[in-house]
């Protein structure tokens, strides 16, 4: 089973850095939008329905994790705990309307080995989804609060991976 966060992405990159925002839609609101960035409309869809769109083109089973937690930590944990069978899992925001279902495939496939963690990259940039191997589950399952204020995922750190698409929270 995939698991999928629908938070958007403005609290901080996964795993590490700090951006502003902090989950609140502050840089979607600073460029004029209004209400929920998830439900904000792109060629006539709502961002989000367009993210799961990619999400089961993928192939890949997934399940969303809508309930409204606090920080992007809590969706994630709370993600994981609701599949804690899966071999493994994609974090996923919600607001990534244009990721590619190969992106997806890509970032599974490269965790199949001895990688616990793995991160797209395009043009040098960090990108989504972040996958994590079954061996990440209890760290994941314990995150709370801002990714940025995050425990350490130690083992579980992501290893940059450059899959052949752009970027992409899902357990298969």
């Amino acid at each position: 089973m995939r698991t999928y966060s629908a938070h958007d992405d403005d609290e901080g990159e996964f795993p590490g850095g700090d951006r502003a925002g902090l989950g609140r839609g502050e840089r979607f609101i600073a460029a004029g939008g209004t209400g929920s960035k998830l439900q904000a409309l792109l060629a006539g869809q709502p961002v989000l329905s367009r993210t799961l769109d990619a999400v089961r083109a993928s192939g890949l089973p997934w399940h969303l994790e809508d309930i409204g937690h606090p920080g992007m930590g809590d969706s994630i944990a709370a993600a994981v705990r609701a599949t804690p069978d899966a071999p493994g899992w994609l974090i996923l925001p919600g607001d990534l309307p244009l990721v590619r279902p190969e992106t997806l495939q890509a970032v599974a496939a490269a965790l199949s080995g001895r990688v616990n963690a793995v991160q797209p990259q395009y043009r040098g940039e960090r990108g989504h989804p972040v996958g994590f191997a079954a061996g990440c589950g209890a760290q994941l399952a314990a995150l709370e609060g801002g990714l940025a204020r995050r425990r350490s995922c130690g083992r579980c750190a992501p290893s940059i991976r450059s899959p052949t698409s752009r970027w992409t929270t899902s357990a298969w």
